[in-house]
């Protein structure tokens, strides 16, 4: 496999293939910054996805159909007298009165738990990725088209949702708090909403952390994988931006998550990328509990959004 184009080959790990483990870590964090439908049946939708549209028939409500933008607002004032031009320029001089602060305490972000990773197995096929300083791609944020939190309807089982994020939070509360609380997410219309509302529906129901995380663990792959098929399959511009991506390794580059990103910014990732610059990154292709400790280490985090996303890239290039 040559440079930086990460050359695909899928083939089942031999003894001799590294151990994801093996690749180079850089130094320990410091405890401050340690602080449509479905068009290929291959892709099989989650069973409580199946009930939700059960229910459906049975109930009216929609709880998806809620736009994600909101009110646009437009600047006003335009047409400024000279005395309004001089008072602004006057007031933003003096800080409108207050004394500049001349620093800002910054917040260390709270520690976590290292991800598990075992050496692979001889049984597990992978794919495998080549690294290079130049054959990754970050993203992070609602702005950036491979994020959950991006602003795309989709449609999954005959309902439109705002984004890949909404459909993962209405099976979350489905299936950890029950059918009757998915209406109550009608109100949440971004991405970020519709996840501050869950993490609020989730405490108000006394749902233990445990819970949570056990049901991240054995059902949030299936649903992420499921909603970002549909995400890339019915959006031809985004798909193509997808398939332009070609073989590099998709890096969510967020620091405070090490299970979904890479818990490491894009300076960091760079760095992590030149440090094991010629080496593979073996990934299973069977993406679930049973795999996910097999997973490498990507930086300081296991990156399975970007794993996801990367299986649903090469399922989407193999149906051309």
């Amino acid at each position: 496999m040559g440079g930086g184009k990460g050359k695909k080959q899928q083939k089942t790990v031999s003894g001799e293939l590294s151990a994801p483990n093996n690749l180079a870590p850089l130094q320990p964090l410091t405890s401050a910054e340690a602080q449509i439908q479905v068009q290929k049946p291959a892709v099989q939708r989650p069973k409580y996805a199946q009930n939700i549209s059960a229910e459906v028939e049975k109930k009216t409500e929609d709880f998806s159909n809620d736009s994600f933008s909101g009110e646009q607002f437009t600047s006003f004032g335009e047409r400024k007298t000279e005395k309004a031009k001089s008072d602004s320029k006057e007031k933003r001089n003096n800080n409108n009165g207050y004394k500049k602060k001349k620093s800002y305490r910054k917040f260390a972000l709270r520690p976590l738990e290292a991800q598990p990773t075992k050496q692979l197995t001889e049984d597990i096929e992978i794919i495998e990725y080549h690294i290079e300083a130049n054959n990754f791609l970050p993203f992070f944020g609602p702005n950036h088209f491979l994020s959950a939190l991006y602003p795309v309807e989709i449609n999954v089982d005959g309902h439109s949702y705002n984004s890949v994020e909404h459909y993962y939070q209405a099976c979350k509360v489905f299936t950890l708090a029950g059918k009757d609380t998915a209406q109550l997410l009608r109100t949440a219309t971004t991405p970020i909403e519709v996840k501050q509302e869950v993490k609020k529906i989730l405490k108000d129901r006394n749902i233990e952390k445990a819970n949570i995380e056990k049901w991240k663990r054995l059902d949030s792959f299936t649903v992420l994988e499921h909603a970002i098929y549909q995400k890339f399959k019915q959006n031809e511009e985004l798909r193509k931006k997808l398939l332009d991506s070609q073989d590099k390794i998709l890096v969510q580059t967020y620091m405070g998550d090490n299970f979904f990103a890479a818990n490491a910014t894009v300076k960091t990732t760079t760095e992590w990328m030149s440090k094991n610059a010629g080496q593979t990154l073996n990934v299973p292709k069977k993406i679930d509990n049973s795999t996910f400790e097999y997973f490498p280490i990507v930086v300081n985090g296991k990156n399975m959004l970007g794993m996801i996303t990367m299986k649903v890239r090469e399922q989407i290039r193999s149906e051309l």
